[in-house]
């Protein structure tokens, strides 16, 4: 059945975040290489979609997104889908509490592939994991920028 076939038989006439969440996820293993305009467009939906749920939801899928976007990352060039994985990767940081952000290696790699963005991508990826990097150093602890750039060195 198709995501708004099961909304309506849940008797929901307004779809929410965590409806158009449940559909990008249940769509996402169609996904093997991400490279089309179409693809631009869902993982368009999933960065804005991530956006509005609590972030304890993110939390909660924390790994299955990590593994998702990693997998797209490493399999497209396309800008565009880049700078929406750099949100994701984002708003997967954010959902992190503060002893991941020391302990955890999925939050350091995360956090080094936003960072990696930051230096050796183009314009339009680099501005936005630049943008990301900035509002993550700013909620969480900035010592973790120093750590970092010792791990780059």
């Amino acid at each position: 059945t198709s995501c708004k076939e099961a909304m309506e038989a849940q008797g929901k006439t307004h779809p929410g975040p965590m409806d158009y969440l449940e559909c990008l996820m249940s769509v996402r293993d169609n996904f093997k290489k991400i490279t089309q305009v179409k693809d631009e467009g869902y993982i368009y939906a999933l960065s804005a979609v991530i956006s509005m749920v609590p972030l304890e939801v993110v939390a909660k899928l924390s790994d299955l997104l990590y593994e998702f976007i990693d997998t797209v990352i490493e399999n497209t060039t396309n800008t565009l889908v880049l700078k929406y994985c750099s949100v994701v990767l984002q708003f997967l940081l954010e959902s992190k509490t503060k002893d991941q952000w020391k302990n955890e290696e999925q939050t350091i790699n995360i956090f080094m592939r936003l960072f990696h963005f930051g230096l050796h991508s183009k314009d339009l990826v680099k501005r936005q994991a630049i943008r990301s990097f900035m509002v993550i150093c700013h909620q969480k602890d900035p010592s973790y920028f120093n750590r970092a750039m010792n791990e780059l060195e």
